[in-house]
């Protein structure tokens, strides 16, 4: 059993890095270094902003700054789903004290990015040579130390990160049961037969795409609408969040978290 499990964890590996394909690289922004809370440079003309290469570093403890930059769809992109990424570096380290962002595109607040969220979709349906105006308004974090700014557009492939989380979700599931429990034996079995449809020798030729389309197709039919179903249990799901006031940040910035969670 062990090595059942082992085998399909080395499968959503091999998945999961299949899923941000045909990357471009941001070389290139404008920078400035701003107070707290400055949104007014959102509207500001970068023309006479420092340059900010891809190679530099930038931080330092309680720092804040404004990153902007312009990203042509290329032509390979056209008609793919984009999306647009960003690493400093930090992942994998504490939270509470990494780099946080909000990202605007075209101008329009979109989503924050920290080390959890690293990226967005931009469009669903490229169009070669469309611009975005990607700007970003930085935290550097409870740290004195500089971090990088790693960051990309890359197509995304959606067939490919649908069967990644249709196998990890249940398999997350299935190390937390005992191991002679029914449930996790089954859960197992039909992973098991969920991945040895695949073709992984040639990512992203004609039989990958379609083992990766017949994989998604078995467990959607035989495991989660046979056999899970949704007659045993039926669960609701309400997402929140908590706010500890001024810890590891400043009352200011606490105050101001709110009308991004809302």
């Amino acid at each position: 059993m062990y090595f059942k499990i082992e085998r399909i964890k080395r499968i959503t590996t091999e998945l999961e890095s299949y899923i941000h394909v045909e990357k471009e690289s941001i070389d290139e922004y404008k920078v400035k270094e701003c107070s707290y809370g400055d949104l007014s440079l959102l509207e500001e003309d970068a023309e006479n902003w420092d340059i900010f290469k891809g190679k530099e570093r930038w931080g330092g403890l309680d720092k804040h700054f404004w990153f902007k930059t312009l990203v042509e769809i290329p032509k390979a992109y056209q008609d793919k789903s984009v999306i647009y990424e960003i690493t400093t570096g930090r992942e994998g380290q504490w939270d509470a004290i990494n780099p946080q962002f909000l990202i605007y595109v075209n101008k329009k607040h979109v989503q924050e990015l920290d080390a959890n969220h690293n990226n967005i979709l931009l469009t669903n349906s490229a169009k070669s040579g469309e611009v975005y105006e990607i700007e970003l308004y930085a935290y550097a974090g409870m740290q004195e130390n500089l971090v990088e700014l790693n960051s990309n557009i890359a197509v995304l492939d959606k067939e490919t990160e649908k069967l990644y989380y249709n196998i990890k979700v249940p398999l997350e599931i299935a190390e937390l049961l005992d191991k002679e429990d029914k449930r996790r034996i089954d859960i197992l079995n039909y992973l098991t037969k969920a991945i040895n449809i695949l073709d992984l020798r040639k990512p992203f030729n004609k039989e990958y795409y379609s083992t990766i389309k017949s994989s998604n197709e078995y467990l959607e039919n035989e495991f989660y609408d046979k056999y899970c179903g949704n007659e045993d249990v039926v669960e609701i799901c309400v997402g929140h969040t908590h706010i500890d006031v001024a810890w590891l940040t400043h009352i200011s910035t606490t105050s101001s978290l709110p009308q991004y969670l809302s």
